[in-house]
Formats: structure tokens, sequence, C-alpha cells
């Protein structure tokens, strides 16, 4: 039986690496590849497995080795018990780890006060920011044709479902395309809308943007 006696900090220089490579093999290898894209914005290129805040490799690594730990040391712990705890504690893998790309994964850990659902805003906005002016540019494709439907009858950009699929007579797959519109997400085509009962309005985080670029593409 391997004992280790020494401080945490010790512990994590000197077993760290080995804990680290533990985990990529035995846990997040096959959950990177059962996830097989970026949470964020859905690249399934330079994939790796980052821990949650609050769930770092560190923080894992004091609470499997607790048992053992007085002060600041680890007294004669245990490394298979030790070991052991610490696979346990990286299970059920999707609590415990986001599967991103390496330049969401950078961005995530160092904002460490902002949580995952913050960031999956911050990127949807860039996305829409960049994909707008082109559908504008495009009046037959079926997003394009859905948003100028809204525009021609919103009130205070505020319409009904009812109404503007009534009124997207040029649209042949309302649903999924309002849709792909309104939610957040990897596969979307960009949130534009919110969906609120029956009732569609821009979503708020980019509506004067859309109204902005709407109204330079019809000057």
């Amino acid at each position: 039986m391997a004992i280790f006696n020494g401080t945490l900090e010790e512990f994590n220089k000197y077993l760290g690496p080995h804990m680290r490579n533990l985990i990529q093999t035995s846990v997040a290898r096959k959950y990177r590849s059962d996830v097989g894209k970026c949470e964020i914005c859905g690249t399934k290129k330079g994939l790796q497995a980052a821990h949650k805040h609050g769930k770092d490799r560190v923080d894992l690594i004091k609470e499997a080795a607790k048992p053992y730990i007085a002060g600041n040391d680890i007294v004669n712990g245990d490394l298979q018990t030790i070991e052991a705890k610490f696979k346990d504690l990286h299970q059920p893998a999707e609590e415990t780890f986001y599967i991103l790309c390496g330049k969401c994964h950078k961005n995530y850990d160092r904002t460490p006060t902002t949580s995952f659902d913050e960031l999956k805003i911050q990127y949807e906005i860039i996305k829409v920011e960049n994909r707008f002016p082109d559908w504008l540019e495009k009046p037959n494709q079926q997003n394009t044709v859905l948003i100028n439907t809204f525009f021609q009858i919103q009130k205070d950009f505020v319409t009904t479902i009812e109404m503007l699929k009534e009124k997207a007579l040029d649209l042949n797959n309302f649903d999924s395309t309002l849709r792909n519109l309104s939610f957040i997400g990897t596969n979307n085509y960009g949130k534009v809308f919110e969906i609120d009962g029956d009732h569609i309005h821009l979503w708020e985080e980019v509506s004067d943007y859309i109204i902005e670029q709407y109204n330079k593409s019809n000057e």
C-alpha cells in the first residue's frame, strides 16, 4: 500500500499530473467522444474536457484526500484510496465537465465569475451579429422571410405567432424556422426572437442591433 505524507501543494505538484492523466484516460476521453462538439460554439475540432467552476482538479483532489488532511498536510494518505475517490468524484461526467473547444475553454477558465450560461449568451450575441447582415442580403432565405414578415406586421416589435404564421405565406417550414430563430444552441440559425406564450418579440439582447441593421437595409 503506497502512502503519501506531505502538504497539499506537494501532492498537487508531484502527483497532480498523474491524477490528471488518470481522469483524461478513464473518464474525460469517453465523455468528450459522447458529446462530440463544443457545448458553446458547436465546433467538433480540438475538443477538451473543461472542469466546471468549483469542480477543478485541485478542489477534487482536496476532497478525495479529506480523510487524511490535517491542517495543510496529508498524513498517511492511502494513494490507492485517494485515487479511487478522485475518480468517483468525476462521475457523472456531465456534472463535472463541459466539453469545449480550446478557445471556449480558455474563455471559460479566465472568467471564473461568469456562468456557463452567460458565456453561451455572449457567444449567441456574437453569432447573430455576424450572421444577420448576410441574411438581409438573401430575401428568399427561409429565416429572412420570417424576419421580414415579422417587421411588416409587428406593432411595437411584438406580434402573435398565429398572425406571423398566417402572413408568412412564402415560408415552407414555419415551425422549424421559428424554432431555429428563438433558442440558444449550437445548431440553431441564431436567436433573434423570444417567444412569450402566444406572442413573439425580438430577443432583448440583440433587439437594438436587429432593428438598426434592418432599418439600414431598407433605406
